[in-house]
């Protein structure tokens, strides 16, 4: 099943509402990295995109609009080291479906 069938089909489905993209600075380097992205450029159907990056600098800014998904809104803020993010798979025993759930977690003494 090609990418863009799988998602069409998990939003279909009420299952997916944003794609989160980590490393994203990745797509300006990577062009194997962009292989699936360019898939799904074309989507039609509404949800998020959250791309996260903490080597992006400013000057790229532009270079990344032109290649996202979406006209991204950057957001900078002074990188925390008591902060770790996971996802949590869930099997819906009723529906035989999988939930992916992201975890942030905040460590106040630090990691």
């Amino acid at each position: 099943m090609r990418v863009y069938e799988l998602l069409r089909d998990l939003h279909l489905n009420n299952h997916l509402d944003r794609m989160i993209i980590d490393e994203a600075h990745m797509l300006m380097k990577d062009k194997s990295y962009c292989g699936h992205i360019d898939e799904i450029k074309n989507i039609e159907f509404p949800i998020q995109f959250v791309y996260l990056t903490a080597t992006l600098p400013p000057c790229y800014d532009k270079e990344f609009e032109s290649i996202s998904i979406c006209k991204p809104k950057f957001i900078r803020q002074k990188s925390y080291k008591n902060v770790q993010y996971s996802v949590k798979v869930v099997d819906d025993v009723n529906s035989g479906m999988k939930h992916y759930y992201v975890i942030l977690s905040i460590y106040p003494g630090g990691l």
